[in-house]
């Protein structure tokens, strides 16, 4: 059976009993990146609600997480959990065991002030690296970026899948994912005399969606903040996790469309949720996308 990766957007999108028919299809994989979005909801405005309201917020989070678990089962994947684990074991974490979801959760009891706290720094790291600016040190910089965000997104996303597929792209991933390993082993964990990572490990997606995120964001927004910046980080963590599935479903065409770019060998499997159906994204400009020139480079990347 096949796995997909399940999203925020998806989650709260499609009715609990529509994800179970589909769940008779495909498995669906929850991370660390749906856990913290769902249950960070509105984690900013706690501190100023009052007790009622934070009550009430805090019952709709308990609810998305039960939905998780009814849809998807009571296990899910960390991220450094998962780095760590193929640094070890010296295996693609396809092969991990989930860690435990408890529900239902007791959120009144669980996020106290130090916890939430800790949320909003953690989405402030987030945010901070999803808002990424090119240095800009002259007029001649600021006319490179101008024209880099006009290319068209064709152009754009048609030339990312060919650059990703060259020797200079390949030889730049396999410096990311050492750089990630060698980071695994200053946390402490053994590296296995077996680690030698492919496509199907999560180290080589967290590299991948790294490598490519810049580019797409000074794309998209120049060197302008992305709006809910740190939803964009968690967006390169749903990507990222395909390494270990076969696909992806999710309510945001935008991620889609880096994701059809990023994985074309999971293009079959990468869904559109939208009114209690799925489709296989193909984006309408996916027909023409051979006359694209990929010869000339994306810059930024």
């Amino acid at each position: 059976m096949k796995t997909l990766v399940l999203d925020k957007s998806s989650l709260r999108a499609a009715p609990t009993q529509f994800l179970l028919q589909l769940r008779e299809s495909y498995d669906f994989l929850l991370t660390g990146a749906l856990l913290q979005e769902v249950g960070t909801r509105d984690v900013d405005k706690r501190t100023s609600m009052p007790k009622k309201e934070k009550r009430a917020l805090n019952r709709k989070i308990e609810a998305q997480f039960a939905k998780a678990v009814k849809v998807a089962g009571n296990e899910w994947h960390d991220h450094l959990e998962a780095l760590d684990w193929e640094i070890t074991e010296g295996k693609s974490a396809r092969f991990m065991p989930g860690l435990p979801l408890r529900e239902p959760l007791d959120l009144d009891r669980f996020l106290d002030d130090e916890t939430v706290q800790d949320c909003l720094a953690f989405d402030d790291a987030k945010a901070s690296f999803a808002s990424f600016a090119a240095p800009v040190r002259n007029e001649e910089d600021e006319k490179v970026l101008a024209r880099f965000m006009q290319t068209p997104e064709e152009d754009f996303f048609c030339r990312l899948t060919h650059q990703l597929a060259s020797d200079t792209s390949s030889k730049k991933l396999r410096k990311t994912m050492t750089r990630l390993t060698e980071a695994g082993e200053e946390r402490g964990r053994s590296k296995s005399p077996y680690l030698f990572p492919r496509r199907d490990w999560l180290v080589y997606g967290i590299a991948l969606t790294h490598s490519v995120y810049l580019t797409w964001k000074l794309w998209k927004y120049g060197n302008e903040a992305p709006h809910k910046a740190a939803n964009a980080a968690y967006d390169l963590y749903y990507i990222a996790f395909m390494a270990i599935a076969d696909g992806i479903l999710s309510s945001d065409k935008n991620m889609l469309k880096l994701a059809w770019a990023v994985w074309p060998d999971k293009r079959k499997h990468i869904y559109e949720y939208h009114d209690e159906r799925i489709d296989a994204l193909v984006p309408l400009w996916s027909s023409t996308s051979d006359e694209v020139d990929p010869e000339e480079p994306l810059p930024f990347l």
